[in-house]
């Protein structure tokens, strides 16, 4: 397994990953294009394109040379970085290889002098906040978007305790 920034070439087999990955969620919880566009099941390469030209990082996890899992952070400020995407290939989950990728962006954040990391999930979603939370994230509040017909757990981890 490795784990390397994407070059603008490596975006549409990212992008394929990220609505593969969120495929799953949006199934289960009935998300379509027309009730939800903006999630991950949905990603068009476009919108990657764009995020990677506004330089936010995005990372592909390689397994035998083949990317199955991609992260996507944004820096916010100086002190606080935001996972955006974190997808694993439904057919690679359950293998450990989201869990690298989750310490992947806590080094990546640290190393660059973050002292917050912070993240969103479904709310109702109580699988995926309890993996989030068991991997040392704390549950700081529910957001409401009115474009989004489900309720934003808000996650965040203080990285200043991680870097000792």
């Amino acid at each position: 397994m490795e784990i390397r920034i994407l070059t603008l070439a490596e975006l549409e087999r990212a992008a394929h990953v990220i609505r593969r990955g969120y495929s799953t969620v949006a199934e289960e919880f009935k998300l379509t294009l027309a009730n939800c566009p903006t999630n991950g099941a949905f990603l068009r390469t476009e919108r990657l394109v764009m995020d990677f030209v506004k330089d936010e990082m995005i990372y592909g996890l390689y397994v035998d040379d083949v990317m199955q899992g991609v992260l996507q952070m944004q820096k916010t400020n100086d002190k606080v970085f935001y996972i955006k995407k974190l997808a694993v290939h439904p057919k690679f989950r359950h293998q450990g290889y989201g869990s690298a990728l989750l310490q992947f962006a806590i080094e990546k954040s640290t190393q660059q002098g973050a002292e917050r990391l912070e993240l969103c999930v479904m709310e109702d979603d109580a699988a995926l906040k309890k993996w989030i939370l068991s991997k040392g994230f704390t549950h700081n509040g529910v957001k409401h978007n009115k474009n989004l017909p489900f309720a934003l757990g808000k996650m965040e981890m203080l990285l200043t305790q991680k870097s000792h």
